[in-house]
């Protein structure tokens, strides 16, 4: 749990500094990381839209503190993140999950170029 904690100290502010205010798009939000950083997001007034591969696991990261989270395996989170911000968008995307939501993306961008 100390690493998984340092982890979330490090994105929030060292390699993005957010702050109250912002907005960060986090994906696998119901992980070890995840669920401190609904928690630590939700105390520091920072909109976090997680995202999560089941309804279930969503769930858990607004009990959390998510602001919002999108199923990435049922729906295409770029245009629900869009719709959420009223098209503004994120400050930061911060993603531990890696191939998945890589792929999800990649298909996302060509659907809407």
């Amino acid at each position: 749990m100390m690493l998984q904690g340092m982890t979330v100290e490090y994105l929030f502010h060292r390699v993005w500094p957010l702050e109250k205010g912002d907005s960060v798009l986090f994906h696998a939000a119901a992980g070890g990381v995840g669920l401190i950083a609904c928690q630590w997001a939700r105390s520091e007034g920072i909109e976090l839209i997680g995202t999560a591969g089941t309804d279930a696991k969503c769930a858990l990261a607004r009990e959390h503190g998510a602001a919002h989270c999108i199923n990435y395996r049922e729906t295409d989170f770029v245009p629900e993140v869009k719709a959420i911000t009223g098209g503004a968008g994120v400050d930061a995307v911060m993603d531990g999950v890696g191939k998945d939501t890589l792929t999800l993306r990649s298909t996302a961008s060509s659907r809407s170029a």
